[in-house]
C-alpha cells in the first residue's frame, strides 16, 4: 500500500512547503541566527 498515493494534490504542496520551511529554520539555527 502507498499512501503517498492517496494524498491530495493540495496535501502534497503542503507537505513540501514545511520541509522547505523545516529545511531553511534549521539552516538558520546552523547559522546562528535567532528568531
Amino acid at each position: 500500500m502507498e499512501p503517498d498515493l492517496h494524498l491530495t494534490h493540495r496535501e502534497q504542496q503542503r507537505a513540501r512547503y514545511q520541509d522547505k520551511h523545516l529545511q531553511r529554520r534549521r539552516e538558520k539555527i546552523g547559522h546562528g541566527a535567532k528568531d
